[in-house]
């Protein structure tokens, strides 16, 4: 348990997910906390999307695990079924009777039940003071930096849509599909939430958002399942974004700032996903300033070995030959099978 400190003012740059966590935790212990944003609102540039974040890594429950470091989150939809595609569409279905391999979040700034939301409203009640339009030159005068990155490592684009009746098909599980021709080092999600879903394609290769676009268009007026989903729905809006990843040796500036999130480049670089790592060092840069603590301790030692392994991924697929290689979905299948456990999923990557 964190022990409460007289009050004192902290100021945070930046409202996304990884400040606006650092700044609930602080608020929680006694801390007077601003936080500076440059945008008029809150959550990225886009106005909804569909995030996932993974719940089969470790054997704690991450929305349990969040509750426990004093972020209570809701509106999040168990997933408990993943269908990942190769090329030649043959497909694996990974599945759990018990545990969600993932909970799905809406994210933006038009939807009070999305993530980005919840921790608005979480931190204003508890007395957050959370500045928008405000445009800093002046890095220094912060605590902690929020503000993810102008570097690029890679780039997204999709829309996200709804379902035209509560009686339109919406099968409960998360699709990705593997196809250099669309999403090159990248994949393609289908990612539910409720009546709601999202069709992105990413790639780490330098793209511009109008190929990558193209790439998108020429997906779903080809791939079959997806063109049956849109048929049934109505699109609400575009999705563009880019992500940064890297395994700093030092997340803490010179004159003591801490880097948070993205900012960090606190994101897998395997896969993409970054909501994870978001509230984790949120929470663990609140936690250094309270107790006083290494946060480059903190943060290597809770997500710095997942972080590596998501690299070294990365780095294998990056050396690897599509047009000569088998695809690792395939080699999966043939031999376990097209239906497994998610259990005998990660038994099988470890081998």
């Amino acid at each position: 348990m964190i022990k409460k400190k007289q009050k004192k003012e902290i100021k945070i740059l930046g409202a996304g997910i990884a400040g606006l966590t650092a700044g609930i935790i602080l608020a929680k212990n006694g801390y007077n906390v601003k936080i500076f944003e440059k945008r008029p609102n809150i959550g990225s540039y886009f106005e909804k999307d569909v995030h996932s974040i993974r719940n089969y890594l470790n054997n704690y429950d991450v929305l349990e695990k969040y509750k426990s470091i004093g972020i209570t989150l809701k509106h999040a939809q168990p997933i408990f079924e993943e269908y990942r595609f190769a090329p030649s569409l043959k497909s694996l279905r990974i599945y759990s009777k018990e545990k969600p391999i993932f909970y799905n979040f809406i994210r933006g700034f038009k939807d009070n039940r999305s993530l980005d939301m919840q921790l608005l409203k979480t931190a204003k009640n508890l007395g957050v003071k959370i500045l928008f339009n405000e445009k800093s030159k002046k890095n220094n005068k912060f605590n902690i930096i929020a503000t993810g990155t102008k570097k690029i490592t890679g780039v997204a684009f999709g829309k996200h849509y709804k379902l035209n009746s509560k009686t339109a098909s919406n099968n409960q599980a998360v699709y990705y599909f593997l196809n250099e021709e669309y999403a090159p080092r990248g994949y393609i999600y289908v990612s539910p939430f409720f009546d709601e879903f999202s069709v992105v394609v990413t790639t780490t290769k330098k793209i511009k958002k109008s190929n990558l676009q193209k790439n998108f268009n020429e997906f779903v007026k080809n791939n079959e399942l997806v063109k049956g989903l849109l048929n049934q729905s109505t699109p609400q809006n575009e999705i563009f974004g880019f992500g940064f990843f890297d395994i700093p040796k030092t997340a803490v500036l010179n004159n003591n700032q801490i880097k948070i999130g993205e900012a960090a480049g606190f994101i897998d670089a395997n896969t993409g996903f970054g909501v994870h790592y978001a509230i984790i060092s949120g929470y663990l840069a609140a936690r250094s300033l309270i107790e006083e603590k290494n946060y480059d301790t903190l943060w290597k030692k809770e997500i710095g070995e997942e972080l590596k392994e998501g690299l070294q991924k990365r780095i294998q697929r990056e050396k690897s030959n599509p047009a000569i290689e088998e695809n690792p979905i395939e080699s999966l299948i043939k031999k376990y099978g097209s239906n497994i456990s998610i259990e005998m999923y990660k038994k099988a990557k470890k081998g």
